[in-house]
């Protein structure tokens, strides 16, 4: 099931974003953050395709039975979805509103630098999307079930 391999797919996002935090930032090395955005790019898009996949299927097949499914495992991606946000909520502030370094602001040479906005979009608006759409297919899958019933 499509909802199921979103979970297993996303639970390597928090621990290679948390590469990021292992760096020490020596003279603004953003290396470590950048390598945690480029790993767990495509395992956070992967996951947020099939999470779209099964609200999809949730709103256009409500008869295929597994809509208690698609709720139970959406409101796990949308947990795991919300820590990760959570764990990285200031640096994507600080990245996307503004234009620090992910280091801090005591290590900003120039605004809104590009590695540093694809950091904090890959760290905090790819969080936000599998949420949102996670939210969506639980939304689905529940009104679908309660067609159903």
């Amino acid at each position: 099931m499509a909802s199921v391999l979103a979970i297993l797919l996303f639970l390597p996002v928090p621990l290679l974003q948390g590469l990021g935090y292992t760096g020490t930032c020596t003279q603004n090395d953003i290396d470590p953050f950048l390598t945690g955005a480029v790993l767990s790019l495509p395992f956070g898009t992967a996951s947020l395709g099939l999470a779209w996949r099964s609200r999809r299927r949730a709103r256009s097949h409500p008869e295929a039975g597994a809509s208690w499914l698609i709720c139970l495992t959406s409101l796990v991606l949308a947990c795991l979805g919300a820590l990760v946000l959570l764990m990285n909520a200031d640096l994507a502030r600080d990245t996307l509103l503004f234009g620090r370094s992910p280091c801090g602001a005591e290590h900003s040479q120039a605004a809104f630098e590009p590695e540093h906005v694809v950091i904090g979009a890959v760290y905090g608006a790819m969080p936000l999307a599998v949420l949102v759409t996670a939210l969506a297919a639980f939304r689905a899958a529940r009104s679908a079930t309660a067609r159903r019933a």
